[in-house]
């Protein structure tokens, strides 16, 4: 409990969002006590009432124009601002390099059991199909929507909020998500096989790797397979926030799901990946500079999906999309390792990359993150346009269940108020 109780300087500064010095600079104000305490080196370091901590964040944040920040406690996912991200203690940038399934369990807390229960059997196939033949304008996200409805309504035990039925419904909705965007789509095998095989552009289907230009398939299903594992989850991004919002209420997991593919829909959040590729097809016809310039000239006013610069990243504006974070204050990990993929994938067109990424952090100082890491493996896996989005859908309906087990035995607990900025009762009445 002693240690529940305290924090160091390091973490009273994450919480804040501060730099260490400022911690030292509110001791010497009162606004925190500081105490002394014995590392497990042996050695004194100062240590922080986490109580006395969390109110002064409260405090911080409880008026903040255009910002709305809660602190939740969680076991699923450490999100490091200095550029680290683990889920449940497994660095994931290193978890990216297993099977998504397998990440998915250990998100999930759970064993990792047979493969072969990633499936949707015949009768749900069709339901999925049926479910899915939307209008040729609907996204392939919106089919994914679409399906988990479907599925909601022929779950009976849909109520059921144990553990052991909402992993089900997480790979139940996975699976059949994979078949919504495809009907191609492989009965069986691994989860970024089948999701390579309905994602992949149809220019490229049955071309002969070696052919100059385009990729070995399996480097690219390792590079599938990596966003998959890095894109599982992110802390309380957006979406996670309204998954949480919905499973406190009691809302079955399907609807959880749905809650999550509903807030994931916006450019500043799942579909900001579609703006790093407008930005890379641009580069591609006009050059690096003269794209930039253009981005320069016109402004933007936020290109962040409330976790970064476009997307999952949100810089707030400063740079083109796909770049900074809201969080991170350098890198992002997850855009480091997929363009690694990148890399590999597409040697010839690297080096334009490369490109757009050094005059960027020169311009700008801002670091790709991963809504451009995502554009840039949609262009050089030779995946449809839009293919990001649907990567994000997909895996991170395993984290949004992880978040939603984590939640539903705390009950209805978010319930913030608004500070009312219209007419008084008065003024629209007539009274005095």
């Amino acid at each position: 409990m002693e240690d529940r109780a305290q924090v160091s300087a390091d973490q009273a500064a994450d919480l804040l969002g501060v730099r260490l010095q400022t911690i030292y600079a509110y001791v010497s104000r009162g606004l925190l006590t500081r105490t002394h305490r014995t590392n497990a080196g042996g050695h004194r370091a100062s240590g922080f009432d986490r109580a006395e901590v969390l109110r002064l964040v409260a405090e911080r944040t409880r008026v903040r124009t255009g910002s709305l920040e809660v602190l939740v406690e969680t076991d699923v996912t450490l999100l490091d601002p200095k550029g680290t991200l683990s889920f449940r203690g497994h660095d994931a940038v290193t978890l990216s390099a297993q099977p998504f399934e397998e990440v998915a369990a250990l998100i999930w807390g759970v064993p990792p059991g047979d493969k072969s229960r990633w499936v949707v059997d015949g009768a749900a196939r069709e339901l999925v199909r049926r479910a899915s033949a939307l209008p040729a304008a609907a996204t392939d996200v919106d089919r994914v929507r679409a399906t988990v409805l479907a599925l909601a309504g022929a779950d009976e035990h849909r109520a059921d909020l144990s553990l052991d039925h909402v992993t089900e419904v997480g790979r139940r909705a996975v699976a059949a998500g994979i078949v919504a965007v495809g009907e191609d789509a492989p009965w069986s095998g691994p989860v970024a096989g089948r999701v390579l095989r309905v994602l992949r552009a149809r220019s490229f289907e049955g071309v002969t790797p070696s052919i100059s230009g385009h990729p070995d398939p399996t480097l690219v299903e390792r590079a599938v397979n990596a966003a998959l594992v890095l894109l599982i989850d992110h802390e309380l991004a957006a979406s996670t926030m309204a998954v949480r919002i919905a499973a406190g209420t009691g809302a079955d997991p399907w609807l959880v799901l749905l809650t999550g593919l509903a807030a994931l829909g916006g450019p500043r959040h799942g579909r900001s990946s579609v703006l790093g590729e407008q930005l890379l097809d641009e580069i591609g016809a006009r050059g690096v500079d003269p794209t930039l310039d253009r981005y320069a000239s016109e402004a933007p006013s936020g290109n962040g999906s409330g976790e970064a610069g476009s997307g999952e990243a949100g810089s707030g504006g400063a740079g083109p999309p796909g770049f900074g974070h809201q969080v991170y204050v350098d890198a992002d990990p997850r855009a480091e390792a997929l363009l690694d993929h990148v890399a590999r994938l597409d040697p010839q067109g690297w080096p334009l990359l490369e490109e757009l990424l050094v005059t960027v952090s020169e311009r700008c100082g801002l670091s790709p993150n991963v809504d451009l890491a995502l554009a840039a493996l949609v262009r050089a896996g030779r995946l449809r346009s839009g293919s990001g989005e649907t990567l994000f859908a997909l895996s991170r309906m395993a984290g949004w269940l992880a978040h939603a087990s984590e939640e539903y035995p705390q009950g209805l607990r978010f319930r913030p108020r608004a500070i009312y900025t219209g007419e008084g009762p008065e003024a629209r009445t007539g009274r005095s």
